[in-house]
């Protein structure tokens, strides 16, 4: 009689403990989580983990939040707020290129300067730089008008937005909007004291990055391409090169300053008003 109790006790305890793996193999961790539909199921159940499943519902974290970033690689659930806060700066890249961008900056921990420096310079530009390994700092307000190129520092391959094309003498000059503006005034300027402006021979004006790199040289008769790429004002939009005559020459080095430029031997460089 003894014998069969304890049979019974044990068959009711393997039962259980049967129906209890049986039951939590197949248990849906989803059933808990108020924020799915099949499409988003679906995503979860391939890419994210049970752990990571865990988390979303611990802490109620909505499919909308992280269902563009999930299928591309490098993804992980546990940075999606910052891939949000990097997409709502707005300079719209790729939902791939914010994973990957977010992922770099904290595999090498950059990713609060990189933030930093998101406003001035955008999120591949920071890519990158920091993935090129450069020894030279990047410049902090590469946008201010006052900005000097330190000897240990570059902008790399900075691109200022505000870029305006203008046309003198059938010559196009771009430069940032308000240097060509007041340009445009210095220009005026100049014939209102008698100058024939049409003598004057334009030079570089706004360089990009990637023209820079093919044009340096190093050895080279223009000065301008003999700076090293992410060293040079022309890349600011703030610059240009002239080639004028003696009273020309006179007349800038005078009043040059008086429409924000600061002028050197054939060269204009806006510092702002």
């Amino acid at each position: 009689m003894f014998l069969k109790r304890v049979l019974l006790v044990v068959s009711i305890i393997l039962i259980f403990g049967l129906c209890y793996v049986h039951m939590n193999h197949n248990f849906d961790p989803l059933s808990r989580y108020p924020y799915q539909n099949e499409n988003s199921r679906k995503l979860i159940r391939e890419y994210l983990n049970d752990e990571e499943i865990e988390y979303i519902i611990e802490y109620d974290i909505a499919p909308v939040y992280f269902k563009e970033y999930i299928t591309y690689d490098g993804f992980n659930i546990y940075h999606a707020d910052k891939y949000n806060e990097l997409k709502t700066l707005g300079f719209g890249i790729s939902d791939e290129d914010i994973v990957d961008c977010v992922e770099f900056f904290l595999s090498k921990g950059v990713y609060e300067e990189a933030m930093s420096l998101m406003a001035q310079y955008g999120p591949l530009t920071l890519r990158d730089y920091y993935r090129a390994d450069i020894d030279e700092q990047l410049v902090k307000q590469p946008r201010s008008y006052d900005v000097v190129i330190g000897e240990d520092e570059t902008i790399y391959s900075f691109f200022p937005r505000d870029l305006k094309e203008i046309s003198v003498n059938d010559q196009t000059i771009t430069m940032r909007e308000k240097a060509i503006g007041a340009f445009e005034e210095m220009i005026i300027h100049m014939q209102e004291d008698g100058f024939d402006t049409k003598t004057i021979v334009f030079g570089h004006s706004y360089i990009d990055y990637a023209s820079y790199v093919e044009l340096f040289d190093e050895d080279g008769d223009d000065p301008c391409l003999r700076i090293r790429p992410g060293k040079s004002e022309h890349q600011l939009g703030l610059a240009i090169d002239v080639i004028v005559n003696d009273e020309i020459d006179d007349w800038l080095s005078e009043n040059a300053s008086v429409h924000g430029f600061k002028y050197s031997d054939g060269h204009l460089r806006y510092f702002g008003e």
